[in-house]
């Protein structure tokens, strides 16, 4: 076993502006109409205590399977950055860390952008790069609303 960790970084410009973005990473109301990292993908019940120290709980729903998503929220700077420990099946049951940032570019046009620190593995980091993505996109659909 290598202690070489990976990561990696999605980046999109949202329509929509930092605080709007920021407030949705962190409402457990709304979070599965976007949280959607695969095609057949729900969270049909998100836990999310936004504090810094909080917890959140996004398991997903993969058709008969239930995966865990876990994690802790490290760092709140409502509307720059927003940053948390990610636990799940993907990362073999490592704590790995997601740093969000969000600059605005003007006229209600933000850029996110979300890396994610000490994957354990490329096959961890490529399978997460693709649901980032995936998310990320989502997510930009739901503030474009």
């Amino acid at each position: 076993m290598t202690n070489e960790t990976y990561s990696l970084t999605v980046e999109k410009i949202l329509s929509a502006t930092p605080e709007m973005i920021f407030d949705a990473w962190l409402d457990e109301n709304n979070i599965n109409a976007w949280m959607k990292p695969g095609e057949a993908v729900r969270v049909p019940n998100p836990k999310i205590d936004a504090k810094v120290g909080g917890k959140f709980d996004l398991t997903m729903d993969v058709g008969e399977q239930l995966l865990p998503h876990v994690g802790e929220y490290k760092k709140i700077d409502r509307p720059t950055e927003l940053q948390f420990s990610w636990n799940s099946p993907g990362t073999h049951g490592l704590d790995t860390l997601v740093t969000i940032t969000l600059e605005p570019i003007g006229a209600g046009k933000t850029k996110l952008t979300l890396v994610h620190n000490l994957l354990p593995d490329k096959e961890s980091r490529d399978s997460h790069n693709g649901g980032w993505t995936r998310i990320v996109e989502e997510l930009h659909k739901h503030m474009s609303k």
